[in-house]
């Protein structure tokens, strides 16, 4: 089984019913995560997504904090890479940024440390439970199915997880974690 395959697995067995896995976000149903209730999930004012498909070939990753109610409130499959960055021109200049930059012109994996965002993003003492569901649930999984070389933390959040998660012995110490600022900034 390739690597988007073991992924989309993943998700159509711990985060929401599909059929296909779509080359753009879409909305689903029935959201499976049975750490909805523990999270205080509400997803008529959340949102919440999968990760985005890159390359089979891929040694990258970014990983950011969570998904923003930006793009839509509910359940979303988020598709390949190239469906989200046709919206949004910050995250297109630095996926296209990583792409241009690596040997072999690489489509990198998109995943958040949390898969559900906030309605308001000031309201971060949520995430805390979240943030150690997804990690266990999501996170860990997604990083031994791509076996990135390099990770891109976009902002602080995801920047400690990650290094916390290599001091753990969680995931590998040969990861090269970079810090980048979060791109709508």
């Amino acid at each position: 089984m390739d690597k988007n395959e073991s992924l989309v697995n993943l998700f159509k067995n711990e985060f929401a019913e599909f059929e296909v896995f779509p080359a753009t976000p879409l909305k689903v149903n029935t959201f499976k995560c049975n750490c909805s209730k523990a999270c205080g999930i509400n997803l008529e004012r959340e949102a919440s997504y999968t990760g985005l498909l890159g390359d089979e070939n891929t040694s990258i990753m970014i990983v950011a904090e969570s998904p923003s109610i930006s793009n839509g409130i509910g359940c979303f499959l988020g598709g390949k890479i190239e469906g989200l960055i046709e919206n949004d021109k910050n995250l297109k200049a630095l996926v296209n940024t990583i792409i241009d930059l690596s040997a072999d012109k690489q489509k990198p994996y998109f995943t958040d440390i949390i898969k559900c965002g906030l309605e308001r993003t000031r309201e971060k003492e949520k995430l805390t439970s979240r943030v150690h569901n997804c990690i266990s649930k999501f996170l860990i999984k997604e990083i031994d199915i791509i076996q990135p070389q390099k990770i891109i933390c976009i902002g602080d959040l995801s920047f400690k997880v990650l290094t916390k998660l290599q001091i753990e012995n969680r995931i590998s110490k040969t990861i090269d974690v970079i810090k980048l600022t979060h791109y709508s900034n």
